[in-house]
């Protein structure tokens, strides 16, 4: 049985039903722009808070369009609380974070894509922040420190001592596949 978060098999951390749950989708861009000989060994999703939130926004959104429609506004206007329900899901539908067997991946945005990579070679530290209510509902923010002044960081990660954990083991899985010490 392979290890957990070993590079045969694929860890999804975070809940719900988001992007990044999927396996080697066909839009996954991690999976995309991966090397042939490369892997993904963990895959980062969002805090369930910022799914509540998510969904809170929806439901408030849905009881004015209920109130606009009961009261029998004009048709365009009843459309503007629709307007705003995908941006609601905007960090669902647009965010993408994972650790592969060489490198580190942020991927944000839809039609505007903007990437933040980190080989691992370049990775020198990996920390992580957590408050008072990180502590009580799980949740922290990593941050990646590379060579010069490049650094990554991944805000509302679920567990974030696992995936401290998983940069970790595909750092030293690689360092040990390339002979370095």
């Amino acid at each position: 049985m392979p290890e957990h978060g070993s590079p045969s098999r694929v860890r999804d951390v975070g809940t719900g039903p988001s992007v990044h749950s999927r396996t080697e989708g066909a839009m996954s861009y991690i999976a995309n722009s991966s090397l042939p000989e490369e892997e993904v060994c963990y895959r980062i999703g969002l805090h369930w808070l910022v799914w509540l939130a998510s969904i809170l926004v929806t439901l408030a959104l849905l009881a004015v369009l209920a109130a606009l429609l009961a009261y029998d506004v004009t048709v365009w206007l009843w459309a503007v609380p629709m307007i705003f329900i995908p941006f609601a899901w905007y960090p669902f539908i647009s965010l993408e974070r994972g650790v592969t067997t060489r490198r580190v991946v942020q991927k944000t945005g839809i039609f505007n894509v903007e990437t933040e990579e980190m080989q691992l070679p370049a990775l020198e530290t990996v920390e992580f922040e957590r408050s008072l209510l990180g502590h009580i509902f799980r949740y922290g923010t990593i941050e990646l420190t590379g060579r010069g002044v490049s650094d990554l960081r991944f805000e509302m990660v679920p567990d974030p001592y696992a995936v401290k954990k998983a940069v970790e083991r595909a750092q030293k899985t690689w360092r040990e596949g390339k002979g370095a010490g």
